[in-house]
């Protein structure tokens, strides 16, 4: 498990499994989602059993973040897309129990997925994709280091219509 003061983060377990079914099937969050679409119970089990996999035999790897004190799940951090010839992957996070957020638990989740990312997998690149209308995320991933390259015009579709995004990326510094 990786902390810091207040944030921990720790692998899948089969005791999340009805928290993972909540929040990835929560409409607020399917909207930044991608692919946004529901979840069942047998797909999320199946994700369980394999979520102890390494990032490079899957090609992601979740971790649940943790408020350190109470050992309670408040959301979790994600590395995808995982590319080893080049040696990067895309980052996504999610803070969903609201009384959580805007208390530094996603930047805490951030820094350590990061130093995860660039110590032990040796990993040169992360990147994300955030929405131009989340502020928030954009505060946090430009806070943590991360700059703006890019943006994709119409990358995401939503009730609101497409989208556009940034891309965020953070090299590793030897």
């Amino acid at each position: 498990m990786s902390q810091s003061n207040l944030t921990a983060l720790r692998t899948v377990q089969e005791k999340d499994l009805d928290l993972l079914l909540r929040w990835e099937n929560d409409p607020e969050f399917m909207a930044s989602a991608d692919p946004h679409r529901a979840y069942s119970r047998v797909l999320l089990e199946r994700y369980i059993q394999h979520a102890v996999d390494d990032l490079f035999t899957v090609g992601q790897f979740r971790y649940i973040i943790e408020e350190a004190h109470s050992k309670r799940a408040i959301g979790h951090i994600d590395l995808y897309d995982l590319d080893t010839d080049h040696l990067r992957a895309a980052v996504g996070i999610l803070i969903a129990e609201k009384k959580y957020r805007r208390q530094g638990h996603a930047r805490r989740a951030l820094e350590l997925i990061q130093q995860r990312a660039f110590e032990e997998h040796r990993l040169h690149q992360l990147y994300a994709f955030v929405s131009k209308s989340n502020r928030a995320s954009m505060k946090l991933f430009e806070g943590a280091g991360f700059s703006a390259s890019g943006e994709l015009k119409q990358w995401v579709f939503s009730a609101d219509g497409h989208q556009d995004v940034f891309v965020y990326q953070k090299f590793h510094s030897s």
